[in-house]
């Protein structure tokens, strides 16, 4: 982590910084997201966007909404919210996200939850970049800090036990180290990028620790990686899962290779077979990539509403 100084994470929108691309290079086009225009109107989008963007980092904030502009990438993590809200009978209390990008959303989160407590799963690089950028956005937060082997360490260097964080930030293979039961686990755009055997080991732990009615989001583009998964029908879930939402992602226009999908962990309810959920889904992927959408819809309505045991 020498090499990552602070002078370069001040400012991320800075080409030299040589961290532009995977934080804003592909969110600031001119046009604003699609999922603006088909959200703008629901309450709970509103309230979202209109959470300050943060300044840290200097991102682009090209889009100018209301009394303030924001970067694309926070139109990007307001859709991931809103879905999110959207799609769950309460509010989360314990979130975690597997693969945290620079902290933004978990911002958004302590915002909207103040009471909740963020959990961030990612590399000691991002977690670094996470720390720094927190702590501007949210000055009076209190960052733990977990790694393998120990239960508890400082917010790097600051002194808060895990117990009393409002934010912990874990390094990826200290992830079992980790003793809380979240009632939401967010994989965005994160599995597409692991090995099969990395998100075998993250699926069971969440299968492992999230309480019963609690939500897994995950969104992804398959394929991206041999060694990854072609499909996320692929993913090895057990058959304890709920499909709440199975949809094509309409961040972007004419997006046919993510796929979002919400589920809900019931310990009791006849939930569809691991072998039938997979099928299902493999084939609804194959119609998403083929934008075939009368059988998406098919194939979706299968998804959300056989009951099979």
């Amino acid at each position: 982590m020498q090499d990552i100084s602070v002078e370069r994470l001040d400012n991320l929108a800075n080409p030299t910084s040589g961290l532009t691309y995977g934080f804003y290079g592909r969110t600031t086009d001119d046009s604003l997201p699609l999922s603006y225009e088909l959200y703008q109107g629901e309450s709970i989008y509103q309230k979202i966007i209109q959470i300050p963007e943060p300044d840290a980092g200097n991102p682009p904030k090209k889009f100018a909404l209301g009394s303030q502009n924001v970067s694309g990438n926070f139109l990007r993590q307001a859709y991931f919210a809103f879905k999110l809200l959207a799609n769950i009978k309460k509010e989360p209390d314990v979130i975690v996200e597997i693969g945290g990008g620079y902290g933004l959303l978990s911002y958004i989160w302590k915002v909207l939850f103040p009471k909740s407590k963020v959990v961030i799963v990612d590399i000691p690089e991002s977690i670094l970049l996470q720390y720094h950028f927190l702590k501007q956005a949210l000055p009076d937060i209190r960052i733990g800090h977990l790694l393998k082997g120990q239960d508890a360490q400082s917010d790097l260097g600051t002194g808060v036990a895990i117990e009393d964080a409002d934010i912990t930030l874990v390094e990826c293979n200290a992830i079992n180290c980790l003793d809380i039961k979240p009632n939401v686990v967010l994989a965005l755009a994160s599995f597409q990028e692991m090995t099969v055997e990395v998100v075998d080991s993250y699926v069971q732990w969440v299968e492992k620790s999230i309480g019963d009615g609690g939500y897994f989001f995950v969104y992804s583009c398959h394929g991206l990686d041999p060694l990854g998964y072609q499909s996320p029908a692929d993913v090895n879930l057990d058959d304890k899962w709920q499909v709440v939402s199975c949809e094509q992602s309409t961040l972007v226009a004419n997006n046919y290779h993510h796929l979002q999908l919400i589920y809900q962990r019931d310990q009791s309810a006849d939930c569809l077979v691991p072998e039938k959920r997979r099928m299902i889904l493999n084939d609804y992927y194959h119609s998403l990539t083929a934008r075939d959408h009368s059988k998406m819809k098919e194939y979706q309505d299968l998804l959300l509403g056989e009951q099979v045991k």
